[in-house]
């Protein structure tokens, strides 16, 4: 098979600049969520990932990338977009180039673009949002007014939630998802790899199967496996 080259970028390098350093490489817009699945992935393919869509249109996701290395295509990060998905992702395969990927890798660099998609909104609708917080932030929760018939009210009254959970149920919740955390850190690494995968990227066992070149059978096992560990670990922390 012919091997291939795709390259998506866009301010950061041009598609001239880009098809000049890898002649004959297919050059694309910034990616954008579904752009990936566009491709017909196979081994021999590399796809560069340069730029990407921040702002009026959804990010590439990681499902899409992870599908790309599952299917053997190669894929590399770099610079914008790429250096942070390549930080995200490095672990299932994808490769990191550069000082940027290197300082999303290591935590360094952290912007309000990576918290945004992170967080799944447009960033004009995080910054909406830190707007709100920043206002809320003048308002103390002991702060006291009256009603028109003169009796004192505070944010408490107003912000209370009758339907919600008592603050210690809360808390128990809170402690419990720290310790399935925990748990699921610590199982071995092909387990906890499926758990991830099934759970926090959505892919189906054949998918797994093929991320980790295992079957599809062997995957199902790996996760009955690793549920059967965090059901035992979490009934000896209850």
């Amino acid at each position: 098979m012919k091997s291939q080259v795709h390259v998506y970028c866009g301010p950061t390098i041009s598609a001239a600049e880009a098809a000049a350093i890898v002649p004959g490489a297919v050059t694309h817009p910034p990616v954008r969520h579904g752009d990936l699945l566009r491709l017909d992935p196979a081994p021999g393919m590399t796809v560069v990932i340069i730029d990407g869509a921040w702002h009026q249109v959804p990010a590439v996701r990681h499902r899409e990338i992870i599908w790309l290395l599952a299917h053997g295509a190669a894929v590399a990060g770099a610079a914008s977009m790429g250096a942070l998905r390549a930080a995200e992702l490095y672990p299932w395969g994808m490769t990191g180039i550069g000082d940027i990927y290197r300082a999303y890798r290591d935590g360094i660099l952290a912007g309000d673009d990576e918290v945004a998609v992170a967080m799944g909104l447009e960033l004009k609708d995080y910054f909406r949002l830190l707007e709100e917080i920043h206002l809320l932030s003048f308002v103390s929760l002991d702060d006291a007014w009256h009603d028109e018939d003169g009796a004192p009210f505070g944010l408490l009254d107003v912000l209370e939630d009758k339907g919600t959970e008592s603050p210690q149920n809360q808390m128990i919740a809170r402690q419990t998802v720290e310790r399935l955390a925990e748990a699921i850190d610590n199982l071995p690494e092909k387990e906890r790899i499926v758990i991830t995968l099934y759970y926090y990227e959505e892919l189906n066992l054949k998918e797994i199967g093929a991320v980790l070149d295992l079957t599809e059978s062997r995957i199902s096992q790996l996760h009955s496996q690793a549920i059967i560990r965090l059901r035992g670990k979490m009934k000896r922390v209850a």
